[in-house]
């Protein structure tokens, strides 16, 4: 093959300009992503309890959101804090008010980081702030949020957001214009997920039930339930203690020459922990203890056979229960508990003869157990609002 000067000139040239271009690839360095802005802003007022309630579900309903909510109480809202322009902190991502001050009539406005697009709604409460209520402020509350999230030109524009709420507002139509005043709000104090949180309180009726023998009987009534929960931070886990006390109804037991009936008052304690699954489901164990006082009557079968009088009988137990609750709204949830109970105490029931007593019906050492129960809760996960 015949190399000519030409092809020489081309390929030195190649290699001139490809080297410096090489180097200039192998020595580019990336240029770091400035972090994206996270931080929802709230600000509310109104009363404790309703912006307590309200707090902890708006909390549940964006747990699923890349943001970290700070939300933070004030005596009053004025709309032309909500209105004012603010310098674009990178870290803020949503700015929002919710004035629940109106017994019948909230007021919520949200805006994104910059306040240049709002979000602003007057919903009519003619029944004052209940859990329905709260569910669907939270809900407008949630999805103005995620809205932003999305897009950040969500909303309307500065200027139709001054006339909704001027029209909201017409006597104070020449004050919105003003400037707002510097110190309108206390100091605000942010809380964010990782908060302490207060003593949430749970008040259930539950159907409770237990399989007490090989022949499947089954021992159930009713049971009041009192429990506590407390966490060291908003997003963790919770140490719950709880307590309950119930009425088994008689059980029946039936034998050619014996019959018994069984029913029970009952009392148990337990402690755990429980943490969210998801926003809506929490799950947990619980371990402890209690006391069955059972109301034992013997019954004859046979004539050959004479029952005993009636006796009262104490017997301890051990459990050991796994526990499912689905949250229904803020202040209302189902839960179920499955898992088993030791009788420390092991009784046995039989005839006496000459030979001794002879068993005729022995209880399950280790009894399956179920409890199913309609729970309100009470107070909040969450620091008051002052």
């Amino acid at each position: 093959m015949v190399v000519s000067w030409r092809h020489i000139c081309g390929l030195f040239l190649g290699v001139c300009l490809t080297g410096p271009l090489a180097g200039t690839i192998a020595q580019a360095e990336p240029v770091a992503e400035a972090a994206a802005p996270s931080v929802v802003q709230i600000v509310v007022t109104g009363e404790a309890h309703t912006t307590n309630a309200l707090e902890q579900l708006v909390r549940e309903l964006v747990a699923e959101l890349p943001v970290r909510l700070e939300w933070s109480g004030s005596r009053a809202i004025d709309p032309r804090q909500v209105l004012a322009q603010h310098a674009n902190e990178r870290r803020v991502l949503v700015r929002a008010w919710v004035d629940l001050s109106d017994a019948n009539r909230a007021k919520i406005y949200v805006a994104n980081g910059d306040s240049e697009r709002f979000i602003v709604r007057f919903v009519p409460e003619p029944n004052g702030y209940d859990a329905v209520a709260r569910e669907a402020l939270g809900q407008i509350v949630e999805s103005s949020i995620a809205a932003f999230v999305a897009r950040g030109d969500a909303g309307i524009s500065r200027e139709d957001a001054v006339q909704k709420v001027a029209h909201e507002n017409p006597s104070n139509l020449a004050v919105i214009a003003q400037p707002p005043p510097e110190k309108l709000h206390e100091q605000p104090r942010p809380r964010s997920v990782g908060a302490p949180s207060n003593p949430l309180l749970d008040l259930g009726l539950a159907y409770q039930g237990a399989l007490i023998d090989s022949s499947k009987t089954l021992q159930h009534g009713g049971a009041l339930i009192l429990g506590t929960s407390l966490a060291a931070t908003a997003s963790g886990p919770r140490f719950v203690l709880r307590a309950s006390a119930g009425y088994r109804a008689k059980a029946r037991l039936d034998d050619e020459k014996i019959g018994l009936g069984l029913s029970a008052e009952m009392a148990r304690l337990a402690v755990g922990l429980e943490g969210d699954a998801t926003r809506r489901l929490a799950l947990g164990a619980l371990v402890g203890g209690g006391l069955d006082v059972v109301s034992v009557e013997p019954v004859a079968r046979s004539a050959a056979t004479r029952a005993h009088a009636s006796a009262r009988n104490v017997e301890p137990f051990l459990s050991l229960m796994g526990t499912v609750k689905l949250r229904l709204t803020s202040g209302l949830a189902l839960g179920l508990a499955l898992g088993a109970e030791l009788d420390l105490s092991h009784p046995a029931y039989g005839v006496e003869g000459a030979s001794g007593l002879t068993p005729v019906f022995t209880p399950w050492l280790v009894r399956p157990t179920v409890v199913l129960g309609l729970f309100a809760g009470f107070g909040g996960r969450h620091d008051e609002i002052e």
